[in-house]
């Protein structure tokens, strides 16, 4: 479970690799954590207007780049588990940067 959950303000889709390793017992629980809470914190930064603030874009090409690393199935686990707390770190930061930009 994600640290920071907003349940009535926000709905999260995980890639279907993510629920598959959450349910498999031979799944990775850094994987799916890492992953959960980058994808959370993507959610939060788009519901906030990241996408639509020119400040906030690097942050958000940053953590998508971290992202595709992240669902790389052929990098190794270690990198990975790496990447998706990149990812979230940059997302949080697009959600911080948008806040911000709109004075709140």
């Amino acid at each position: 479970m994600p640290r920071h959950e907003h349940p009535n303000t926000l709905q999260v889709e995980l890639p279907h690799w993510v629920i598959a390793e959450a349910g498999s017992p031979r799944g990775n629980p850094c994987l799916v954590s890492v992953a959960e809470e980058a994808y959370t914190a993507l959610g939060l930064a788009r519901l906030y207007g990241a996408e639509g603030q020119p400040a906030c874009k690097d942050l958000l090409a940053a953590g998508m780049k971290s992202l595709r690393t992240l669902g790389d199935k052929q990098a190794e686990l270690g990198l990975r588990c790496k990447a998706g707390d990149r990812a979230a770190r940059k997302f949080w930061e697009a959600k911080v940067c948008a806040r911000r930009a709109r004075g709140g």
